[in-house]
């Protein structure tokens, strides 16, 4: 699979290692001008209020309060020493085709280590979810990493923060290291061999490399109902569980900004607007769960999700069976939502039945795997 360079080209990546021709030697890339940004923040959040501090110290009688200078002595220390390890680290991967050494230096210690490129697992892809902060947006971080055991000796071989040519690049590398590929959560690794990475769900399982565990005799689990149509198995699914903390906190939020809004006398009514808007929104919610209900329609061409809404059928997705390469239970992004079934193509990766119980997304795990793959 080749990988279009151009399409990457006006696109930020905060790292990517080549390796079509190894070895390589690849210093990673660190912010020294935040750093040295971050030292002179630093020194004026924590040096001003500790001088005041120290000009107190000669008066014969101190406040209570001057020793809450000390809080901003404290964190202007702690940022203190960030800044400074920001710009003190070097930090080199050297890669080749039998090796992987990491050589990392800063005020914190030198890290030296070698590492044989079969004692690695494979090369894994995977996306973390960052809330961003005060005056930064929310993101999503796509990485590719090289997989070992013991966490220290993972190196990240990509980072993003979009998943343009993501799949085809996390491939990629599969290849040129000829090591597994891993999806999904730790301990529950989707693993495919480096030989296999274009081969569908149904080649491998004809192939005897994917087990199947899917008894169509067996009963569905609680609040499923099953049917054949035309060689089609049409699955009605339960509404997903609404979680108690979720809808405690929703009815917390409803009910203090409701009771400020509409009977705290001189308080805005603005927070009685939110109250409502928060409202409907739940109300909407569990009204979208109980009356449009989620179907899900399996055969040998394809898999196709939807709802069934008064007004008609919406929210449809489709992926064709020929191009599903895996299907694993899983969030869509770490951190972020609850697990479902994931169905996933170079193309596309779909997400079923979210917030379902364990033993529900495994049986439609092992079912879309059953037919696809019969």
């Amino acid at each position: 699979m080749k990988i279009d360079i151009n399409s990457l080209r006006d696109l930020p990546v905060s790292r990517q290692i080549n390796l079509s021709l190894l070895p390589v030697d690849y210093t990673v890339p660190h912010s020294r001008v935040g750093g040295w940004l971050l030292i002179l923040f630093a020194l004026v959040w924590g040096g001003v209020p500790t001088l005041m501090f120290l000009s107190e110290l000669n008066r014969e009688v101190m406040g209570p309060e001057t020793y809450f200078l000390l809080i901003f002595t404290i964190i202007g220390l702690g940022m203190l020493i960030g800044g400074i390890y920001t710009v003190s680290i070097k930090e080199r991967i050297i890669i080749d085709q039998n090796t992987v050494t990491l050589d990392k230096k800063s005020i914190l210690g030198h890290t030296l280590w070698t590492e044989s490129l079969n004692k690695f697992a494979g090369v894994r892809a995977a996306t973390e979810y960052h809330s961003g902060g005060k005056n930064r947006s929310s993101y999503t971080l796509y990485f590719i990493e090289l997989y070992h055991e013991e966490k220290k000796k993972r190196i990240r071989l990509y980072e993003a923060k979009h998943s343009t040519n993501f799949r085809q690049l996390f491939e990629d590398y599969s290849r040129q290291l000829n090591l597994p590929a891993l999806e999904g959560e730790e301990g529950q690794f989707v693993k495919r061999d480096a030989t296999d990475l274009d081969k569908s769900v149904r080649e491998l399982v004809a192939e005897g490399k994917l087990k199947v565990d899917f008894d169509p005799s067996r009963r569905p689990p609680e609040g499923i109902t099953a049917e054949m149509r035309d060689q089609r198995l049409k699955i009605n699914l339960p509404p997903a569980p609404v979680h108690p903390a979720g809808m405690f906190m929703a009815l917390l939020f409803v009910g203090v900004f409701g009771y400020i809004g509409f009977f705290v006398d001189d308080a805005s009514v603005f927070f009685g607007v939110i109250a409502v808007i928060i409202l409907l929104v739940f109300a909407g919610a569990l009204s979208l769960d109980r009356y449009a209900p989620q179907v899900l329609e399996v055969g040998r061409d394809t898999v196709k999700y939807y709802r069934i809404a008064p007004w008609g059928d919406t929210m449809e997705q489709t992926i064709s069976t020929e191009e599903i390469e895996s299907v694993y239970v899983g969030q869509k992004h770490a951190n972020q939502g609850k697990k479902g079934v994931l169905v996933v193509s170079d193309r596309k990766t779909i997400k079923l039945a979210e917030g379902q119980p364990e033993e529900t997304l495994e049986w439609i795990k092992n079912c879309i795997l059953g037919i696809v793959a019969r």
